[in-house]
């Protein structure tokens, strides 16, 4: 069934991925920016306030010297989760994950993970992120984070900062126990604010804000 939606997403992803009601003004978090691609295709075609979270040092230093000349995009050195603290995370590629080590043997996409380098990371609170930079709306979240993606969303439903994010494009993750417990409490939660516009599992789905 993975297989079977990987290959109906890799097939239509062009047609869903980055078509969004985006403008100058809008506002884009790309939660887990890692080489940029997301951020990349999304300020080609529209140019947007695009924020860009990357904790792993030497992916965040090749994000800012590919933005570097693009003075709507900003990098920052650190992810977001659910609250603001220290993490040790492996270093593995677009896998990079705190969870991926937790896996006997092998990580997120099943490649072997013994003796993988591990990272100290910087996690912040989205909710206090949006608070301190005075960010009221998100027109398109999009999270691609290896498995921390159940905690910050279940921390901006709780928040009601939720109701804020007109659209949430995310990748849940088998990383986590209990990950397809966790998601569908989390999808049950997003029902009572958002409508889901499609549905690849735990390869990519959106939900929009309802009006």
């Amino acid at each position: 069934m993975k297989s079977l939606n990987m290959c109906r997403w890799l097939i239509q992803q062009n047609g869903k991925r980055y078509l969004y009601p985006l403008n100058e003004k809008s506002v884009v978090f790309d939660v887990g920016g890692y080489g940029g691609e997301t951020s990349f295709q999304l300020n080609e075609l529209y140019h947007p306030r695009i924020y860009i979270f990357e904790p792993i040092k030497k992916y965040c230093f090749s994000l800012i010297r590919r933005f570097e000349d693009d003075e709507n995009i900003d990098v920052f050195d650190f992810g977001l989760g659910d609250r603001t603290r220290e993490e040790v995370f492996q270093v593995d590629g677009g896998g990079s994950s705190l969870f991926s080590r937790n896996i006997p043997n092998t990580s997120c996409y099943g490649r072997p993970s013994i003796n993988k380098p591990t990272e100290y990371v910087k996690i912040k609170s989205i909710v206090e992120f949006m608070k301190e930079n005075n960010i009221n709306k998100i027109d398109l979240l999009c999270l691609n984070i290896e498995g921390m993606e159940y905690e910050l969303l279940n921390e901006l439903i709780r928040s009601d900062a939720v109701k804020q994010i007109k659209n949430i494009q995310v990748q849940f993750h088998r990383t986590v126990p209990d990950y397809r417990w966790k998601r569908i409490e989390i999808v049950q939660k997003l029902r009572r604010t958002h409508k889901r516009t499609y549905n690849f599992p735990f390869i990519m789905e959106n939900w929009r804000l309802k009006e």
